[in-house]
């Protein structure tokens, strides 16, 4: 999808890409925009609503969640409820042993310093 000339857009719009450093040149030569509307990239944003997902699916508590991601960071949260979420609905056979073993690592690592369920990894298809 083309973008709108420089002039198409409105004068708050152009003033918030000015502040976040796009200047009308690089808005023109195409620079990606998501810094400058407070975002850090779409991957970043797919990945947080990925976990959004992840933390709904599993019915989590939102302050443990944070707590979580206070003590270990956004990208380990991240990567255990990922790697949950594939052993215990693996899509084959070869998923649920690669997953398992990634979660026995994960146990080992952060064992006491997150919630047991989110370690817990027991229940893929077999």
């Amino acid at each position: 999808m083309a973008r709108k000339g420089w002039e198409s857009l409105s004068p708050t719009y152009r003033q918030r890409l000015e502040r976040g450093g796009i200047t009308r040149k690089s808005y023109e030569s195409g620079t990606a925009l998501h810094a400058a509307r407070g975002k850090k990239s779409a991957q970043h944003e797919s990945q947080r609503d990925r976990f959004r997902r992840l933390v709904n699916k599993f019915d989590f508590d939102p302050d443990e969640v944070q707590e979580v991601i206070d003590s270990i960071g956004f990208d380990e949260a991240y990567d255990i409820l990922t790697m949950r979420d594939a052993s215990l609905h693996p899509h084959d056979e070869t998923e649920r042993h690669l997953a398992a073993g990634a979660m026995r690592t994960l146990y080992g690592q952060y064992e006491g310093l997150v919630p047991k369920e989110w370690l817990y990894y027991h229940g893929g298809a077999k």
